[in-house]
């Protein structure tokens, strides 16, 4: 064989060993491209089935969101109205709460005139209690003046019976010495002159007592009823008291009440309390003349 020709196999060899190569890279690379071929159809599937399985759930929140929005939308109009109503009671409230102010303002004019009329009425009833009591005061004086006066009258009606008596003693004497001289006169033998017809009162002799309700009497409050206004004092008829008789109550020096009889007893007497300044107590003492 010539050159040529052994040249010519070689090459040819050669180039069927290149196309084998190359055939085998093709394949190769065939089954790979086909294998990554698939794979992606395989990612791309599960892609798809992924995105419609978020778009079907975006779909589902959607909805969901949707009929939120909706329930709100629909809460917003009521609370609209429920504003509105509550706007309206507002502006009558207000309306309301202004005549209630002006009504409590003319409340107050009232209230104010009637704590002046109060105010001048107390100060109208401390003055007429101050004048009673002054003129308790003077009456309960009047009444020791007018019981020392008649204790004084008393005492001088005492002096002036007192010298009636010795008058009317002296007279009788006078009258029997005259007939004494008389006798003598005439010579005539005298006979014991007979005693006076009345007798005759030591110098110190008090005549009878006065009326009883001028007796000077005093005595202590040994029980009380005020429930029923009545007390009882110490003494009774067998010291001169009698019904109607009026005992003045102190305590001190301090005017209590007074006491009209209207019970006597022999050792007691009970009475209605009057003129009331403090409330009488067991031991307070009662007189009929301060």
């Amino acid at each position: 064989m010539s050159t040529l020709t052994k040249t010519l196999i070689v090459l040819l060899t050669l180039s069927s060993i290149f196309l084998c190569g190359i055939v085998i890279t093709y394949v190769a690379s065939a089954n790979n491209y086909k294998q990554k071929y698939e794979e992606q159809v395989k990612e791309v599937q599960a892609a798809k089935s992924l995105y419609q399985t978020r778009m079907n759930l975006l779909d589902e929140k959607m909805a969901a969101a949707q009929t939120k929005l909706d329930e709100a939308t629909q809460k917003i109009t009521e609370i609209e109205a429920q504003k509105t109503q509550i706007q309206v009671d507002l502006d009558t409230a207000q309306r309301s709460n202004y005549g209630c102010q002006e009504r409590l303002t003319n409340l107050a004019g009232v209230v104010g005139g009637l704590n002046q009329t109060i105010s001048s009425m107390d100060q109208s009833l401390s003055l007429a209690r101050g004048e009673l009591d002054k003129i308790r005061n003077e009456q309960v004086k009047g009444r020791k003046e007018l019981g020392d006066i008649t204790a004084a009258l008393n005492e001088k009606t005492v002096q002036v019976d007192q010298l009636e008596s010795e008058r009317r003693r002296l007279l009788e004497q006078k009258t029997a010495l005259d007939e004494e001289i008389a006798r003598m006169a005439k010579g005539a033998k005298s006979t014991s002159a007979a005693e006076p017809v009345t007798l005759e009162q030591p110098a110190g002799a008090k005549a009878a007592p006065p009326a009883t309700d001028q007796i000077s009497l005093r005595s202590k409050i040994v029980e009380t009823d005020l429930k029923n206004n009545l007390v009882t004092l110490s003494i009774g008829s067998a010291d001169g008291v009698k019904k109607g008789m009026r005992f003045h109550i102190v305590r001190g020096d301090t005017f209590i009440c007074d006491v009209v009889i209207s019970n006597v007893d022999v050792e007691r007497a009970a009475g209605t309390l009057e003129l009331v300044r403090q409330q009488p107590q067991v031991g307070d003492v009662a007189a009929t003349n301060l």
